[in-house]
């Protein structure tokens, strides 16, 4: 079975090189970046990660057949990161 990836924006990929690609795209866009795991939850085939990139807080859910992923969903906040990114104006705070 090839793997399966969702994330925001209705992204809908199938196969390794389309989650590659993705995954690469954000690489080039933000090559500073890193990613800290905040949480870890293991429950058979399933790794549940809540981690934070650029500023902002994501979940990563990743299901595992013979060490491999084959079906994963990210989840993020798309307006707190255009917002950082500085193409989406940060809301006054009066």
């Amino acid at each position: 079975m090839p793997p399966s990836f969702s994330a925001p924006g209705d992204v809908r990929l199938e196969g390794r090189d389309a989650v590659i690609g993705y995954t690469n795209g954000w690489m080039k866009a933000l090559p500073d970046a890193t990613i800290n795991v905040t949480h870890e939850i293991v429950s058979g085939p399933w790794i549940v990660q809540e981690f934070t990139k650029v500023s902002g807080q994501c979940v990563s859910i990743t299901r595992y057949e013979n060490d491999l992923g084959v079906e994963s969903r990210l989840y993020f906040d798309v307006v707190q990161l255009l917002s950082q990114l500085g193409v989406m104006p940060v809301a006054s705070k009066n």
